[in-house]
This record gives C-alpha cells, structure tokens and sequence, in this order.
C-alpha cells in the first residue's frame, strides 16, 4: 500500500515521467517496443532497434549492448495498449516494481516477524536515491524484481533439501 500511494504521488506529481537515474533507458525501452510495433520482429531480428524515425529506410539502427529484457516487456504492454511513455511507467512501475516490494517482504516475512518485513521493506521504500528512483524507470526497476525473486526462490529451494 505504501509502495502504491508513493510512486503514484510522484508519477501524477511529474505527468507520469518523472525525471530519475537512468530515465533515458525507460525512452530507449519505448523506441524499441515502438520500432518492433511497426516494423515487426524480423526488421531486426529481436534485437534492440533505436529507430527514433517512423521512416521504413530509418530501420533497424541496432542497439548493440545491455539486455533485452526489459524492452521486451515494454513491447508486450505496448502491444497491450500502452503506447506512451507515461503509461509505459505506470504500467511497469505497477507491477514489476510491486511485485519486486512482494517477494522482498515474502523473503524477510520467511524469516522474521511479519511485522520487522513490513518495517524494513517501507524503509527500503522511502531511499529515493537508491531504490525508488530506479523503480521510475522502466529499464532499472527490473533489478530489485530479479534480486528479490532470486533471493525467495533460493530460500525456498533450500528447504526441500
């Protein structure tokens, strides 16, 4: 719920682009779902098209490092009708980042009083500098998501053996 009401007040306080670390990565991720939108998957065989232009002799520029990943879930919620890159925020922001907060409040809730979970994942919330600023950013905010989910699976695994 704090997760929720926080990012919210930023996202409606900036128009839904809010300026945060690394935010030309969410702009690249929306080019990429746009350039696959129009010009389809084999233009550039998957890979990260930066085409700004909607001219067909502009395409495929190929973006040629980082992980595709996160752009390839900008494309499937573009392709679901989030085509702007306020909604691709809110979109992303609303369920990578709050499923990200669950599996980090599931892992400490594993091992300690649901209420210390519950305190330190709102802690964790309230960093602006380090955590909430990249939960912002439709690139970034898959980090805390893999790092927490890698973590509860772990842990979960462990007990089975």
């Amino acid at each position: 719920m704090v997760y929720c009401v926080g990012v919210s007040c930023l996202l409606w306080r900036t128009d839904g682009i809010p300026y945060s670390l690394d935010n030309n990565e969410t702009f690249s991720n929306f080019i990429h779902a746009r350039a696959i939108y129009i010009y389809g998957v084999g233009e550039s065989y998957g890979l990260t098209d930066e085409t700004a232009a909607t001219h067909p002799g502009a395409s495929p520029y190929i973006h040629s490092h980082q992980g595709n990943f996160p752009r390839l879930f900008s494309t499937v919620i573009y392709f679901l009708g989030a085509r702007s890159v306020p909604a691709q925020v809110w979109v992303t922001t609303l369920t990578v980042g709050l499923s990200a907060f669950w599996f980090a409040y599931a892992l400490l809730a594993r091992r300690a009083p649901p209420t210390f979970a519950l305190i330190a994942c709102v802690v964790l919330i309230t960093d602006y500098l380090l955590v909430l600023q990249w939960h912002l950013n439709t690139y970034r905010v898959w980090h805390a998501w893999f790092f927490f989910a890698l973590l509860w699976y772990a842990d979960r695994a462990g007990e089975h053996h």
